[in-house]
């Protein structure tokens, strides 16, 4: 992720790599200037809707949030019980520690997967969570 923030500087587009919310912090280690401002959008600024109209906060986390043939999907992104607790932030273990979770959030699928599917808890994956 350090090289491809460190190349970014040369670029005249925006990178955001997929998948790795880390990249934020790097960022803001590397003082490079970005146009986001979240790592992990899951639930928070971005949803999947399935070809067959699951509402999900990412496409690699499995809880629902609804089914658009049964709900409106501004009542799923406003009421669904999965994208208030993402809105939270209430992060656990070394997320919930950590200086950079407003900015990085953690890969919230990864968490989810690690952890028996509490999708609140760390981001096992994160070598910066690791030393904390």
């Amino acid at each position: 992720l350090r090289k491809i923030m460190e190349k970014s500087r040369t670029l005249g587009i925006p990178v955001k790599p997929t998948c790795a919310p880390q990249f934020l912090r790097i960022a803001d280690q590397l003082d490079i200037k970005t146009r986001y401002s979240r790592g992990c959008l899951a639930g928070i600024d971005y949803c999947i809707v399935s070809p067959i109209g699951k509402v999900r906060p990412c496409a690699y986390m499995m809880e629902e949030a609804g089914d658009v043939h049964d709900t409106p999907f501004d009542e799923i992104w406003a009421n669904a019980d999965v994208f208030k607790k993402l809105r939270t932030k209430a992060y656990s273990g070394s997320c919930g520690k950590c200086k950079f979770n407003d900015r990085c959030g953690g890969c919230r699928a990864r968490a989810a997967y690690y952890h028996d599917g509490d999708y609140m808890q760390e981001d096992s994956y994160c070598a910066y969570g690791r030393g904390l």
